[in-house]
């Protein structure tokens, strides 16, 4: 791929080196946000081995000098098989990192799914990535907020919406109770010793504008506490 760095990929040549990269990179409770899953983390190991079963076959008589990897999807040829998935709240990881993802995809020609909790407009994110800008929609409980999100959708030109229905209700991610991952979140002590470790995440945080769900901060009740909002998201 033309795209890529050639002493970042000496860096980081795999996923493993990758993760290990970001173990450093970020707080902890970030980390586990991004990594973790839901009660005793079953789902995840499942979704691990499912992938580990997807077995390529080797065709070695063939002429691979050009490999064509493009893939047509809902009307729309893209150059690489895969996309960008939504992710909520990824300001938490780096600042703008959806706008960040957004320009990226618009370069390499893969899909971006902008979750409707990311912490980036969904109007920046497609002016950024263009035709290949997705929404990922959980079904609001205000019938009012998911009709104008829609409105705003169409306005900006989205064409592809992804219907996510996998959280009818409130979850529970143990180490997100245990490192106070919450809307407003809870800061102990601990949280801000892993802060104070990684000083150039911290500086980032700290020279961009708080974090904001971008996608509902026009909905929020006016004079609300950080703790309605909370309720409210």
């Amino acid at each position: 791929m033309g795209l890529i760095d050639q002493e970042l990929d000496k860096r980081l040549p795999d996923f493993m080196h990758m993760e290990a990269q970001a173990r450093k990179r970020i707080p902890r409770f970030v980390f586990e946000y991004v990594c973790n899953g839901t009660g005793l983390y079953e789902a995840v190991e499942r979704n691990r081995q499912s992938l580990a079963r997807v077995l390529f076959r080797p065709r070695y008589s063939v002429d691979v000098a050009n490999p064509c990897l493009e893939t047509p999807i809902f009307g729309q040829r893209f150059d690489y098989p895969f996309g960008i998935a939504p992710l909520g709240l990824g300001g938490l990881i780096w600042p703008h990192s959806a706008l960040s993802c957004a320009e990226i995809a618009k370069q390499a020609n893969i899909p971006i799914v902008l979750s409707n909790f990311a912490t980036s407009s969904l109007e920046s994110v497609a002016e950024a990535a263009g035709n290949n800008a997705w929404f990922q929609l959980y079904p609001s409980s205000f019938g009012s907020i998911e009709i104008d999100h829609l409105r705003r959708l169409m306005d900006t030109g989205y064409q592809t919406l992804v219907v996510t229905v996998d959280t009818p209700t409130a979850i529970r991610r143990p180490h997100d109770v245990r490192n106070g991952m919450s809307v407003p979140p809870r800061i102990d002590l601990s949280a801000v010793l892993q802060i104070l470790s990684c000083p150039v995440w911290a500086l980032a945080q700290l020279v961009n504008q708080p974090l904001k769900f971008e996608n509902f901060e026009r909905y929020v009740p006016q004079g609300s506490t950080l703790g309605e909002r909370g309720q409210f998201l």
